[in-house]
């Protein structure tokens, strides 16, 4: 139930505005506005729930061209500090897609090994199709 989510968000409960973005970011039980889920995940990622949010938060805000810099830092403390591997391949596929913003040459690949070698079976496909000849 969204009213109740939205209560529980207004009271200070970070899982409640991180389900309450997802929400809005996929149009469930409330209309969808990227705008709204975005607040919450800049919100819930500035009150505790880091893993996620962040990331939430910087893929939207890559996906809809706003400020390149602080979407990287969003996923990139995901991925990095609080170990999200999805983040740490979401990361990959920009660098790979638009080199231009990667530290260094083989930062995709970097975290694409990281992502691997703690399990993810996405970060070890894209590493193979990366180190291919």
């Amino acid at each position: 139930n969204a009213s109740v989510t939205e209560t529980a968000c207004k009271n200070g409960m970070a899982e409640a505005c991180d389900r309450l973005g997802d929400a809005y970011h996929r149009g469930r039980g409330v209309p969808l506005s990227f705008k709204k889920a975005l607040s919450l995940y800049r919100q819930t990622c500035d009150g505790g729930r880091k893993r996620t949010a962040c990331w939430k938060a910087g893929m939207i805000v890559f996906k809809m061209g706003g400020d390149r810099k602080e979407a990287l830092n969003l996923i990139s403390t995901s991925c990095h500090k609080y170990k999200n591997d999805v983040a740490c391949v979401n990361l990959a596929k920009i660098y790979l897609v638009e080199p231009s913003v990667a530290p260094d040459e083989n930062a995709a690949e970097k975290l694409l090994k990281q992502a691997c070698k703690r399990g993810n079976a996405e970060g070890c496909d894209l590493l193979e199709q990366v180190k291919a000849p």
